[in-house]
């Protein structure tokens, strides 16, 4: 039977506390639901049931560089 796994890693910056998560799961159900490496799965608790959100990862844009502006 397929697992998911969490991981829980805790950090204090500047005198505040911060939480991050890491979810690893079956190549399967990842490839099922069309999500790639590094995406985002916004998860939070409305009216008593937990909700998610799939976000796909930051991507960087093309770079600008002067002489390309110049072109």
């Amino acid at each position: 039977m397929p697992y998911v796994k969490l991981r829980v890693k805790r950090w204090e910056r500047g005198g505040k506390s911060y939480l991050s998560y890491q979810v690893t799961a079956p190549k399967g159900l990842v490839e099922g639901l069309g999500w790639e490496q590094g995406d985002i799965l916004y998860v939070y608790v409305r009216e008593g049931e937990l909700v998610y959100r799939h976000g796909e990862r930051p991507r960087r844009g093309v770079q600008t560089t002067l002489e390309h502006l110049e072109e």
